[in-house]
């Protein structure tokens, strides 16, 4: 496989100026899909790293070398036959002019930002005694005995104290966490109780959600995908969607963004999985 490895000068630029780059381009060939970059100095702010592959798709990591020797490793993209693959997300400067009623400028006027609104819910679980404990995590632990008992206590109190709720989750894809019962089923019936556990647990809380967790840990595990069939997640999500279609779906996943060194996780990954579910 060939690579192609390259650095883009960032110009300085006005707001009307089209965004011009020039390149510095470089190729070599990997070997065992191994890239080693050229040893020099990189200056974050002015230039950006980008890679493209001549065949298929491959991941590529970003790994920094601090003053000490330490190598720190800032990010992963997935780089795809055609497309130039930027390693480094770009940050610029925000200017804020201050004026008067009549536009003249406010001489030293001190700024400051206050967020009053998040794009999305900032949360935590309810409560971390209640989540380590197995028993209370199955709403079916025994074979056709649901009990919602706690999980409706929950969003009692949820509802009384304003709090907004968001259900996680429907099902897991580690098979660690299955209900004894359900190891032992065949794929038929494994297909009938996650139709009925979809349609017993949205329904129930159908309106009183803001978003359920369709799929928990979806790239990490894949105990749906191998016993029913490879589209169970993608099933899974319509049937969701059909009892609450005005509560947002999501596929939940640890170290996307949060842990560079999960070969596993990473945004793109992420994305393309969630493509091909949908």
């Amino acid at each position: 496989m060939a690579w192609k490895v390259g650095l883009c000068m960032v110009k300085e630029q006005s707001e009307k100026e089209d965004k011009r780059m020039g390149t510095d381009t470089l190729l070599y060939v990997a070997e065992h899909n191994h890239l080693t970059l050229p040893r020099r100095r990189f200056n974050l702010r002015k230039e950006i790293a980008w890679v493209q592959i001549n065949k298929g798709t491959e991941s590529v990591a970003v790994v920094l070398r601090t003053a000490a020797g330490e190598l720190i490793r800032a990010g992963k993209v997935t780089a795809r036959d055609g497309f130039l693959s930027l390693l480094k997300e770009r940050k610029r400067k925000v200017g804020f002019q201050v004026t008067y009623a009549n536009r003249t400028a406010v001489e030293g006027a001190m700024v400051s930002i206050k967020q009053t609104q998040s794009i999305f819910p900032f949360g935590c679980a309810m409560n971390h005694y209640i989540l380590e404990s197995v028993d209370n995590q199955k709403s079916e632990n025994v074979q056709g005995q649901e009990n919602y008992t706690i999980a409706g206590a929950m969003v009692r109190f949820a509802k009384q104290n304003g709090i907004s709720i968001r259900g996680h989750d429907i099902f897991w894809n580690d098979p660690y966490y299955q209900p004894y019962w359900i190891k032992n089923l065949s794929p038929d019936d494994l297909r009938q109780a996650a139709a009925k556990r979809i349609n017993s647990a949205v329904s129930r809380y159908a309106g009183q959600l803001i978003a359920w967790d369709v799929m928990n840990e979806n790239l990490h595990f894949s105990f749906y995908e191998d016993k029913p069939c490879k589209n169970a997640s993608a099933q899974y999500f319509s049937k969701a969607h059909q009892p609450d279609p005005g509560t947002g779906l999501f596929m939940n996943e640890y170290n996307t963004i949060e842990y560079h060194g999960d070969e596993v996780a990473n945004p793109d990954k992420y994305k393309n999985r969630l493509e091909g579910i949908l």
